[in-house]
């Protein structure tokens, strides 16, 4: 089986709780924007821990919340400040100096899935589960707890994922368990906006969803990934003369890496590189192999794998392009530090390959 990235070997790796019998597994791992040195992820032990990246070094612990973390943030204007959203109707914001909450936002008392901060550090969101009926889309003013607005109707089950554009901080990807991935243009955000004002474009994946970003050089593309193991990656915003929205959708996730040689049982997240403008997808197995595959147009090719770290299965990965190194983290407590020495080679171009481009070229930049 011939692989797209140099191999990568690991360099470390540490168990998120050391004491004995604890079954605790990490759930999810961010690195700050500021310091890719610097990472956090949390467990289902309710903890998040804060680490020195190149040496898996404990730096400090949060003693975050009373039911399951769904998601963690770091605020792209300090590596002092990171959210965190849970079940237990809280979103947090926690200073990383003294390890306790700056600021607590809740709404009607409901569960989250999901949290981010735009690239500003000017809003944040909240995606909620579904509760009489509602799924809330909560957005605030981070310095302060009062809702800027809710935003019914968006989705029709629990947003399991909102994720803000790198590129234009007032636009938000959503993803639901309703199978819809919708994207809003959130510019003059009021209390008085409306929902349907909000919503510019939405894509059906008949699937629920479980992640769901922005990528490309201006974030021209999402692309989602379904708790049934499907990927879809798709245009952002409409297009015009009636052009296709849905850029492709691989479904069979392990009937198609088995046929090539690198059989994956579900799909973790996706990753994209901006130096190279190409788009990967992480998938593992039971026993806990990490395969990344390089995702094309209309195929999907073995690019790494990682074996040897985790006894079960992944939850979270982490790239940092620029160190070659992968963080890993999964049900076996372990977080993993991996890394590949040489760099990897330039993707070949073809008609078929969706591979996005330099920013000079990014007008007229095609997937087709």
């Amino acid at each position: 089986m011939s692989l797209l990235l140099a191999p990568f070997s690991i360099l470390g790796k540490t168990a998120f709780n050391l004491a004995a019998g604890d079954e605790t597994y990490v759930l999810d791992i961010v690195a700050a924007p500021g310091s890719p040195d610097l990472l956090a992820a949390s467990a289902s032990n309710h903890q998040i821990k804060i680490y020195d990246r190149s040496r898996l070094a404990l730096k400090s612990v949060v003693q975050a919340h009373t039911k399951r973390i769904s998601s963690i943030a770091f605020s792209p204007a300090s590596n002092d400040i990171l959210f965190s959203s849970s079940e237990d109707g809280t979103i947090a914001m926690w200073d990383l100096r003294t390890s306790q909450a700056a600021q607590r936002f809740a709404h009607k008392r409901v569960p989250w899935h999901s949290c981010d901060i735009n690239s500003t550090g000017t809003l944040l969101c909240g995606g909620s589960e579904l509760v009489s009926q509602d799924a809330h889309l909560v957005f605030w003013d981070p310095r302060s707890t009062v809702p800027i607005i809710d935003l019914l109707e968006v989705h029709s089950d629990d947003i399991t994922r909102v994720r803000f554009s790198q590129s234009h901080p007032a636009r938000l990807v959503s993803g639901s368990t309703d199978g819809l991935v919708n994207v809003l243009d959130l510019t003059g955000l009021s209390p008085q906006t409306d929902t349907e004002t909000c919503v510019v474009h939405t894509h059906n994946s008949a699937s629920s969803i479980s992640r769901v970003q922005f990528f490309g050089p201006s974030d021209e593309y999402v692309v989602a990934v379904t708790h049934t193991d499907d990927l879809m990656l798709a245009h952002s915003l409409p297009r015009d003369n009636d052009a296709p929205e849905e850029i492709s959708i691989f479904r069979n996730i392990r009937e198609t890496t088995a046929e090539m040689g690198a059989p994956v049982d579900y799909l973790i997240d996706t990753l994209y590189e901006p130096a190279s403008g190409r788009l990967f997808a992480v998938g593992g197995t039971h026993e806990g192999t990490a395969v990344i595959f390089h995702v094309n147009k209309s195929s999907l090719s073995p690019a790494a794998v990682l074996q040897g770290g985790h006894a079960s299965m992944l939850r979270s990965v982490v790239w940092h392009p620029d160190t070659h190194s992968i963080v890993t983290g999964g049900e076996d407590a372990m977080l993993c530090l991996w890394s590949s020495a040489v760099p990897a080679p330039a993707a070949a171009s073809s008609a078929a390959e969706l591979r996005m481009h330099s920013p000079s070229h990014a007008q007229s930049y095609k997937p087709y």
